[in-house]
C-alpha cells in the first residue's frame, strides 16, 4: 500500500488500499484521462504515455482477461461463455494421476459459434509482502487443456486405467479443479448442466506390511513387508462416479391426431399465439427416475412462424387452419429434458381455426343524395365509409361487400353509378376465413332535376287572325323516367283578335318534378280589308241647287277578318258635297294593322228623283196619241223646277225596262220645243203619237221611253214601263 497514491481511478483489483479514506483528493501531478482537470483545456488530448484502453489489441487472445473497455477479438459477436467447475481431493496416501471425463446436457453442440473445453487446474498458494507483513496469495495454474471433449463418459477401470478426457496429478492431500468451459449464444447455455462426471486414480491406496516371512499366520516381531496395495479401484474411494440418469423422458400424449382443445380458436392476426403451449395445449411428460421434466415446444415452420413476432409476444405462432388458403396443420416440435439433462423430442400437429365472424365498428346511417342533373344518377361507393374488425385481428383487412335489392354490387370501394330511387344495401364484412357478418342501410337518391320538354314548329308561332289555330305540339324526356307526357293549354289563345298569346306546356316526372314551357303566339292580321263599290253610278238626290252631301259608306262596303271597323278614305272624302252632275269617286281601305286594300272606283251622280215615265195608254194603237208624263224630285220628294232644262227623250224597243233594244224616236227641246211641255206642278209633259216622230205610225211592238235631264245627261235617266203598240 502506497499512502500517497490518492486518486481514487486507479483500479486495481488485486491492490486493496485502505487507507484511502478521501475520494476527493486530486493529485494534479497524476494526469487522469477520466477525468476533469481544469488544467487541462483539451479533454480530447490522449497522453501518448497512457496506453489507450480503447485501442484494440489483436494479440491479446485469452479470453479469461475481462475488461468492458478492451475488445476481445477471441470472441465472436453475440458469443460468451460458462463455466462448470468440480473439485477433487487426493485424501489417499500416494501420489496418482487422476483420469476425469465429465457429459454435459441442455446444450447443442452442433450450433453456430458452439464450442467446449475441458480445463484441469491446481490452485497454489505463494507468500507475498503487504504492509511489510507476510500475506499468503492464490495462484491458478492450469495443468491441462482438452479442447471439444467428447460427449462419451468415459469411467477408467483396473482393466482400463487410462480411460477419460485427461488427467491431473495430485499427491496426498491435494486437490485438483475440473472445469467444463461452454461458449455460445446467452439463450444456448442457460440450460447447460454437467449430467455426468468421473474420477479415477491410477493408483490405490498402500500400507505397510509388517509381514516380512510370507508366510501365513501372525507377523514375526519386527518385519517390514514394505507395502502391500488394494487390487480393485472402489467407488467413491478410489473413483468417484456420479449416479448418471441416462434414461430420455416420455410424451405421455403422443398422437397424430391434431390437437384442437382447449386453444383451437385464433386470437391474433393470422393465427395463434401459444404464450404457454404447454400448459395450453396440454402437452405432459414424465421420467422413469421420477425427476421433473422441463417442456419446451415451438412451430417446426419457420415459414408460418410469425404471429406471435407481429404481436410482439413470446410464444409459439400458428398460423389459421382456414385462413384464406385451406385447413392447415402445423408441426409443433416440443422437446422433453429431465434434470439430468436427458431430452426426448415429439412433433404434434396443431390446427387453429378463425369462426368468429368480423364485426362491423358502428352501424350505417341512412343515405340521401341528389342524382346528377345530366344523368339522373349519382356515383357511390356502397361501402359507405364502413369499417369491419376481425375478433382479435386474425384476418387484419376483412373484406366489405355491398348488394342493393336493385342489383347494385360494390366495386372494391370504388364508387358506382347508382340511379335515382330508394335501395336496401346489404353489406357483408368478410374475413379470409369466411366468416360473414351483414348490416343494411337505406340509400336514397333523389331524382331532383325536372323533365326538358321541346316544343315542335316555331316559336314564337304567327297565326293569322281569323284562322283557327293549329297546336304545333311538345315532346318531354326525363333523365330517370324518359319520355313523359306533356299537358298544354292554348285556352288562352283569341284567333279572332289580333294580339300576343302564351301556351304553356308542363310536365311532371315521377318525383314530382314540374318543368315549364311557354310558346309565344301571335295572331297577326295581314289580309288587307275587302272593299265593294257599286258597279253602276250612286244617284244621290240633289239637295240644293249645287249639289248633295254624300256619305260614301252608304254605298261602299268594307270587311275585314281583323278589324270590326276599318277605315274608308275615299276621295273625293266621303260626307262631302259632291256638285249635281256625275263624279268619279276613287276609295280604298286600310285596317287597324295597316293593311291597306286596293283602289276601287265608282261613280256618284247627284241629281234628281223621278217619279217615272208614266204613259197615258200603257197599250196603244199605233200612230195615236199617246201623252207621256215624268217630273223631277229633289231629295225631300219635292217637284223641281227643271222647266229652264233641256229634256231628251228616246223611245226603244224593249221587252223590259231593264232589257232595251233600238232606238226609234230621239225628241230634245224644252218646253217651248215641239211636243214639249211644263205643267204648273213642273210635270213635263210629251205628246207622243206613237210614231217614229216623222208622221209614221210605230210597227205593232212593245217599246219603252226614257229621258235624261240637261243636269245629268246620261247619268240618270227616268224608263216608262213597257208600251204595247199594236
Amino acid at each position: 500500500e502506497n499512502p500517497l497514491i490518492e486518486n481514487p481511478l486507479i483500479e486495481n483489483p488485486l491492490i486493496e488500499n485502505p487507507l484511502i479514506e478521501n475520494p476527493l483528493i486530486e493529485n494534479p501531478l497524476i494526469e487522469n484521462y477520466g477525468f476533469e482537470n481544469p488544467l487541462i483545456e483539451n479533454p480530447l488530448i490522449e497522453n501518448p504515455l497512457i496506453e489507450n484502453p480503447l485501442i484494440e489489441n489483436p494479440l491479446i487472445e485469452n479470453p479469461l482477461i475481462e475488461n468492458p473497455l478492451i475488445e476481445n477479438t477471441a470472441l465472436e459477436a453475440g458469443i460468451t461463455y460458462t463455466d462448470k467447475t468440480g473439485v477433487i481431493r487426493n485424501d489417499g496416501n500416494v501420489t496418482t494421476a487422476y483420469n476425469v471425463d465429465a457429459t454435459v446436457s441442455g446444450f447443442d453442440f452442433t450450433s453456430e459459434g458452439a464450442y467446449a473445453q475441458l480445463i484441469l487446474w491446481k490452485q497454489y498458494v505463494y507468500g507475498t509482502s503487504r504492509n511489510c507483513a507476510y500475506v499468503p496469495e492464490a495462484r491458478n495454474q492450469v495443468v491441462a487443456t482438452i479442447n471439444e471433449p467428447d460427449s462419451a463418459l468415459s469411467v477408467a477401470s483396473i482393466d482400463e486405467p487410462f480411460l477419460g478426457e485427461g488427467s491431473i496429478i495430485l499427491a496426498p492431500g491435494e486437490q485438483g479443479f475440473i472445469t467444463y468451459r461452454l461458449f455460445g449464444k446467452p439463450t444456448e447455455l442457460e440450460n447447460a448442466v454437467i449430467n455426468g462426471f468421473t474420477a479415477s486414480s491410477q493408483a490405490a491406496n498402500c500400507k505397510e506390511n509388517p509381514d516380512n516371512d510370507d508366510e501365513p499366520g501372525p507377523p514375526s516381531p519386527g518385519a517390514v513387508d514394505f507395502y502391500t496395495c488394494e487390487q480393485q479401484i472402489a467407488t467413491g474411494r478410489e473413483r468417484i462416479l456420479l449416479d448418471i440418469d441416462t434414461t430420455a423422458p416420455t410424451f405421455d400424449n403422443v398422437t397424430t391426431d391434431p390437437i384442437l382443445e382447449p386453444a383451437d380458436e385464433a386470437n391474433l392476426p393470422g393465427g395463434a399465439c401459444y404464450t404457454n403451449p404447454v400448459v395450453q395445449l396440454g402437452i405432459e411428460a414424465t421420467d422413469e427416475s421420477g425427476s421433473d421434466v422441463a417442456i419446451s415446444c415451438f412451430n417446426a415452420d419457420p415459414s408460418t412462424d410469425q404471429v406471435c413476432a407481429d404481436a410482439n409476444l413470446l410464444g409459439v405462432s400458428v398460423p389459421v387452419s382456414n385462413l384464406s388458403s385451406g385447413l392447415v396443420t402445423t408441426p409443433m416440435d416440443c422437446v422433453a429434458t429431465d434434470e439430468a439433462g436427458n431430452s426426448a423430442s415429439a412433433t404434434f400437429d396443431v390446427q387453429v381455426f378463425d369462426n368468429l365472424p368480423p364485426e362491423f365498428d358502428s352501424p350505417p346511417s341512412p343515405v340521401s343524395v341528389d342524382a346528377g342533373a345530366l344523368t339522373g344518377t349519382v356515383e357511390f361507393a356502397l361501402e359507405n365509409g364502413l369499417v369491419a374488425t376481425d375478433e382479435f385481428g386474425v384476418d387484419p383487412d376483412p373484406v366489405i361487400e355491398c348488394t342493393s335489392d336493385t342489383g347494385l354490387v360494390s366495386n372494391n370501394g370504388l364508387p358506382v353509378v347508382v340511379p335515382a330511387g330508394e335501395h336496401i344495401v346489404t353489406c357483408r364484412a368478410i374475413d379470409a376465413s369466411g366468416n360473414f357478418s351483414e348490416t343494411s342501410y337505406t340509400l336514397v337518391v333523389n331524382d331532383v332535376t325536372a323533365p326538358i320538354i321541346e316544343l315542335a314548329g316555331d316559336d314564337p308561332q304567327s297565326v293569322e287572325v281569323g284562322d283557327s289555330y293549329t297546336e304545333l305540339g311538345a315532346t318531354a324526356s326525363d333523365v330517370v323516367d324518359g319520355p313523359v307526357d306533356v299537358a298544354i293549354d292554348a285556352s288562352g289563345v283569341d284567333t279572332s283578335t289580333v294580339g300576343t298569346y302564351v301556351v304553356v306546356y308542363t310536365a311532371v316526372d315521377s318525383a314530382g318534378n314540374l318543368a315549364t314551357e311557354e310558346r309565344t303566339v301571335n295572331v297577326a292580321d295581314t289580309t288587307p280589308p275587302e272593299l265593294t263599290v257599286p258597279s253602276s253610278p250612286v244617284f244621290v238626290a240633289i239637295q240644293g241647287p249645287t249639289g248633295a252631301t254624300v256619305n260614301l259608306e252608304d254605298y261602299v262596303t268594307v270587311t275585314d277578318v281583323g278589324d270590326p271597323d276599318p277605315e274608308l278614305i275615299c276621295s273625293p272624302a266621303s260626307g262631302t258635297e259632291f256638285p249635281a252632275g256625275e263624279t268619279n269617286v276613287k276609295c280604298y281601305a286600310k285596317d287597324a294593322s295597316n293593311n291597306r286594300s286596293l283602289d276601287e272606283f265608282f261613280d256618284v251622280v247627284v241629281g234628281y228623283i223621278g217619279y217615272g215615265i208614266i204613259p197615258k195608254r200603257t197599250n196603244t194603237k199605233a200612230g195615236n196619241s199617246n201623252p207621256l208624263t215624268w217630273a223631277w224630285r229633289d231629295a225631300n220628294g219635292q217637284n223641281v223646277d227643271t222647266s229652264n232644262e233641256d229634256q231628251t227623250l228616246t223611245i226603244f224597243t224593249c221587252t223590259s225596262p231593264d232589257n232595251l233594244g233600238n232606238t226609234v224616236l230621239f225628241a230634245n227641246g224644252d218646253p217651248g220645243s215641239s211636243g214639249f211641255r211644263v205643267k204648273s206642278d213642273y210635270e213635263w209633259e210629251y205628246n207622243w203619237q206613237s210614231d217614229y216622230g216623222d208622221g209614221r205610225p210605230l210597227d205593232p211592238g212593245t217599246y219603252c221611253a226614257t229621258v235624261t235631264t240637261e243636269l245629268t245627261k246620261d247619268s240618270q235617266f227616268l224608263v216608262s214601263p213597257v208600251i204595247t203598240v199594236r
